[in-house]
């Protein structure tokens, strides 16, 4: 697991001259998190995984908000790669105009 992660993160550094320790790990059992955080890793463990839900549209985005404020306190968001700007851009308005605050799970280091 490791392995893949240091591949991936080379051919990032390569392709865009930074480097991530931020992974998302797919069905990943604990050994294989044990082993990501060892070698400097920061395993993602979303508390809601919406990647099969697109952020694409208002209704989409109101259900996002709705799940999240329900929750309260902190809570993390997985969207996959299915948002687009027009939901997105819904989303942080909403939660905006709510006098909510989201924070973007970016970490790059050179």
């Amino acid at each position: 697991m490791t392995e893949q992660l240091e591949t991936g993160n080379r051919l990032l550094s390569q392709a865009a001259s930074v480097k991530t320790r931020l992974a998302w790990i797919e069905n990943a059992g604990e050994e294989s998190v044990s082993a990501a955080e060892a070698a400097g890793f920061c395993p993602l463990d979303p508390d809601l995984d919406r990647a099969a839900y697109p952020l694409s549209s208002t209704g989409a985005a109101d259900t996002l908000l709705q799940r999240v404020t329900s929750r309260g306190g902190e809570v993390t968001v997985w969207l996959g790669d299915g948002a687009n700007a027009a939901g997105l851009g819904t989303f942080l308005s909403a939660a905006e105009a709510a006098d909510d605050r989201c924070l973007a799970m970016t970490e790059t280091v050179s």
